[in-house]
C-alpha cells in the first residue's frame, strides 16, 4: 500500500476525513467550530481546554452538512 492509498482509504468516511484533518493539523484551517454551549462549559471546568476528540465530533457534524457556496 502506498502513502496515497492509505490516505484515500482514510478519506472514505467522514470520521476518516476528520481524523486525517486533525492528525495533520489541518483542522485549524477549517472553520467548523459551532461554539456549542457544552464547549464553553468544558473550557470553564476542564484543565487543558477542549480535547481533540470533542472537536472531532463537531468536525464530523460539519462534514455532514449540505454544501453551499
Amino acid at each position: 500500500m502506498t502513502k496515497g492509498d492509505n490516505i484515500r482509504r482514510m478519506l472514505e468516511t467522514d470520521e476518516g476525513i476528520a481524523d486525517f484533518l486533525i492528525e495533520h493539523g489541518i483542522d485549524d484551517a477549517v472553520s467548523f467550530c459551532i461554539n456549542r454551549r457544552e464547549c464553553d462549559e468544558r473550557l470553564d471546568t476542564e484543565k487543558g481546554g477542549i480535547s481533540k476528540d470533542w472537536c472531532r465530533q463537531c468536525l464530523i457534524k460539519w462534514l455532514e452538512e449540505e454544501y453551499s457556496k
